[in-house]
């Protein structure tokens, strides 16, 4: 019985350990800075296939507040396996 609880113990440690390293509102990026509307339309919704109106978004922060708005930009940096390039 100890064993299986060591087993376990260590088992999820790896999968908890494991995480992606992703840039958050990093204050090179433009994007950074960019309202919740400009986001959705220049981020999330890029292109000429799609046309986002009526918006309707609560938020903290404004978007110069890089550390403590509650939306934001990030970006994969070089050498990472987080599936998204940015977003």
């Amino acid at each position: 019985m100890k064993r299986l609880l060591l087993i376990l113990l260590f088992s999820l440690t790896y999968f908890l350990g494991f995480s992606q390293i992703i840039n958050i509102n990093n204050s090179a990026d433009a994007e950074s800075s960019y309202s919740p509307q400009e986001l959705i339309e220049n981020v999330l919704i890029s292109g000429t296939c799609a046309q986002v109106s009526n918006f309707n978004f609560q938020v903290e922060g404004t978007p110069t507040e890089l550390a403590t708005k509650n939306y934001g930009y990030f970006t994969r940096p070089a050498g990472s396996s987080f599936p998204f390039e940015n977003g």
